[in-house]
């Protein structure tokens, strides 16, 4: 992608969008669970659901709104201790990579988790940074970026975002 014309702006999820005048791909867009559930597609539109084990998702009624659809579940936080909690797995990351890739025409790809901060966010700011997208979100977990940079490598091609 050539930018021939930058201008960034903030928008009402608090994005910063970089606005140029031959960028014509995705959009790539991030909600909680209940923004998801109200949301109405327009055609053209693809969702990642990122799910926890601490969180009951209506994954039937999100799927059915969308043309096509990816559902993962992994938690926010890694570590090891009682409750047993498991971030971003390398499958989980290549599930995002392929689905992207499989999607990367569409419209719109909705990324929500739960809260729609942390997750979702994260995993939508790998993409814009792997795939050299004109958007910004807040990186808020290393770990999701991480995992997704490491997937992408194994893929044996460049980074952007290193």
């Amino acid at each position: 992608m050539s930018f021939e014309q930058n201008i960034v702006t903030k928008d009402t999820n608090n994005r910063l969008n970089v606005l140029t005048s031959d960028y014509e791909g995705i959009d790539i867009q991030v909600m909680s669970y209940q923004e998801v559930l109200q949301y109405v597609p327009e055609k053209d539109e693809a969702c990642i659901s990122i799910m926890s084990e601490h969180h009951d998702f209506d994954a039937v009624t999100i799927m059915k709104k969308f043309d096509d659809y990816l559902a993962l579940s992994f938690d926010d936080i890694i570590f090891d201790s009682q409750n047993h909690k498991n971030g971003m797995s390398i499958e989980d990351a290549n599930y995002v990579l392929d689905f992207f890739e499989k999607n990367k025409n569409r419209k719109k790809l909705v990324i929500h988790c739960y809260a729609g901060m942390s997750r979702s966010r994260s995993v939508a700011e790998s993409l814009n940074r792997i795939y050299r997208l004109p958007f910004s979100y807040t990186l808020l977990n290393e770990q999701v970026w991480n995992t997704m940079r490491t997937a992408y490598h194994n893929r044996n091609k460049e980074c952007a975002g290193d």
